[in-house]
């Protein structure tokens, strides 16, 4: 909503967080209550209640039409099948940006047909001129604009013919566009005429170009980033005001047996949505043989699910790289937490702006598993030279390393929406923000990541490289594929601080790629794109051997190889051309 002080030249944008019998308690955009006095003019620019019309909140099949003199009579006895899905508008989000603005004030003026600036525009108007090259209809007027190719629309605004023919016409600036220091092609105006019984108001409209200027003046905008406990607006941040699905949730009960016709039906039914004493509908709570399905725990700030549990309470978990705009990995049996994938591929991606620091306009997306550190260091780097999958790597030179370095979070809870609302401000607290990589102690994982070395002499890299989780080493075994060798292992994370060092023990060059994390029972899948066009060039399967895409010069799939422990194969190709 758009709130206008009528001591105040310009309107403030609020947000309307609880509405209660007469009282509609607003929140500002730097997440303080909004409660002056005074008198306002209001103006709705997004309601919150609106229909979804493609949402649906259940479904119901019947074998009987439950339309009976124009009202809904549904016979439970009938029902073949019933569904229904709850939605929620309570999210987290990867990161909170609090804006705060100083108050500023408006400057508008009008351009005159001249070009020339004005607080007014004093128009004559005389429909049966022939000076103003105009063409006149019974209530309104085109007039060409001088050196334009475009017309004014002078028409009378209660769409009345005009009652004179002759008219001094006073246009002035609308207040809309000075309450909200916006451009305009409209102005509003009286007319005097010679006839004292003729009194009409009238618009002003242009078809090329703004006849409104709005300036603002000592406006000063500030974003800034917090991870907690500071005051922040939820419905700027996506924390309230999305409606997502929540949870499907379907019957549980036995079907009817008899003959063909009769058999089949559920033997109970009740129905999921009821409507409470204040006519409301809201879900039922007496009900017995609904269960729930898929339940959606955490979402990210582009909306995306993160975490989902299924009825059996086993989480399924999302890792979204290129600023959130790409799925990396995804896994069943984990919490989104208990996963990290590092193809290296989006370390200068115009999204994360990994390399650069948080300006005051800009909160970059974290990252969800990442290098600690600065990567520009030598002798570390992101390499283009060789890659596993993809396009990079990362090199590491001589008695070098890297690391990830991260702490073990506890699950954390927040409390209920409504009650946060109470206050008429909204406090940040940290379950509101999706936290990254963090393994839970005393819990087995297993990694995964791939070495590469260019002496093609070596059977085996194990005494150039080294991986340390912990102060556990470990190193390469198995074949050499394409000059690529695996290091993995499992692990029992202990203590509150994770540390993962990739190591060069040798003096010659080596490279890392395909750095992933995962419970030890849990399935993984991770996906490579590349930051050129995107696309999805390799895709990594639970022991982390890649199937790789290659596509031709249209964009169009050509080739999909599949690594295997013999080597890399071809498993399928295509051509296609079109008729010249």
């Amino acid at each position: 909503m758009i709130f206008k002080n009528s001591s105040v030249s310009i309107a403030t944008t609020v947000w309307v967080s609880k509405v209660a019998n007469t009282k509609v308690q607003l929140i500002k955009a730097d997440g303080q209550a909004y409660n002056e006095n005074g008198t306002y003019t209001i103006f709705t620019k997004k309601s919150g209640r609106k229909n979804q019309l493609s949402s649906s909140i259940g479904n119901i099949v019947t074998v009987e039409n439950p339309i009976s003199s124009s009202q809904l009579t549904l016979n439970p006895g009938s029902v073949l099948q019933a569904g229904a899905v709850t939605y929620s508008d309570y999210w987290q989000t990867n990161l909170a940006a609090i804006r705060t603005e100083s108050a500023r004030t408006c400057d508008c003026f009008v351009i005159n047909p001249e070009g020339k600036k004005s607080k007014n525009l004093r128009f004559p108007l005389d429909i049966k001129s022939k000076k103003l090259n105009s063409v006149s209809y019974p209530n309104y007027v085109i007039i060409p604009v001088p050196g334009q190719s475009c017309n004014y629309t002078i028409s009378t605004a209660d769409g009345l013919p005009f009652c004179d023919s002759s008219f001094t016409i006073e246009f002035e600036i609308p207040d809309e566009n000075i309450n909200n220091c916006e451009n305009g092609r409209t102005l509003r105006g009286k007319g005097n005429s010679r006839n004292r019984n003729c009194s009409q108001e009238f618009i002003l409209t242009t078809d090329c170009m703004d006849i409104v200027i709005c300036e603002a003046s000592n406006a000063n905008i500030n974003i800034t980033c917090n991870s907690g406990g500071v005051l922040v607006n939820p419905f700027l941040n996506g924390i309230i005001g999305n409606y997502r699905t929540k949870a499907s949730h379907f019957i549980n009960t036995k079907r009817t047996e008899g003959p063909i016709n009769e058999a089949g039906l559920l033997d109970h039914f009740e129905p999921f949505w009821v409507h409470s004493i204040d006519g409301k509908l809201i879900e039922n709570p007496s009900k017995t043989i609904w269960q729930r399905g898929n339940q959606i725990e955490k979402v990210n700030s582009k909306g995306d699910a993160i975490e989902v549990m299924n009825p059996l309470q086993i989480p399924s978990s999302f890792v979204y790289q290129f600023g959130n705009n790409l799925l990396a990995a995804s896994a069943v049996n984990a919490k989104m937490t208990d996963i990290a994938f590092d193809g290296f591929e989006d370390y200068t991606s115009e999204f994360t702006s990994r390399y650069y620091p948080v300006r005051s306009r800009e909160c970059v997306i974290p990252n969800h598993f990442v290098l600690d550190g600065s990567t520009d260091i030598d002798p570390v780097q992101i390499d283009t030279e060789v890659s596993h999958s993809g396009n990079k790597s990362i090199r590491i030179g001589s008695r070098g390393q890297v690391q990830y370095r991260y702490n073990t979070l506890n699950e954390r809870t927040r409390n209920e929406r409504n009650t946060r609302l109470n206050t008429g401000r909204f406090t940040l607290e940290t379950a509101d923000i999706n936290i990254s990589f963090s393994p839970e102690a005393d819990k087995e994982y297993y990694f995964s990541a791939w070495v590469f070395c260019k002496n093609g002499n070596l059977s085996t890299y194990s005494n150039l490289s080294e991986i340390n989780i912990n102060g556990e080493a470990f190193h390469s075994d198995g074949p050499i594929i394409d000059g690529w060798q695996q290091i993995s292992g499992s692990f029992i994370h202990r203590g509150s601080s994770f540390l993962m060092q990739l190591k060069n023990i040798s003096t010659q060059d080596i490279w890392f790629d395909d750095v992933r994390i995962q419970p030890f029972k849990s399935n993984m899948e991770a996906y490579i794109y590349t930051n050129d066009y995107y696309r999805l060039v390799a895709k990594m399967d639970e022991q982390n051997y890649a199937s790789f895409y290659e596509y031709d010069a249209e964009g169009k799939l050509e080739r999909t190889k599949k690594e295997t422990e013999l080597g890399v194969y071809t498993i399928q190709e295509i051509r296609m051309e079109l008729p010249k």
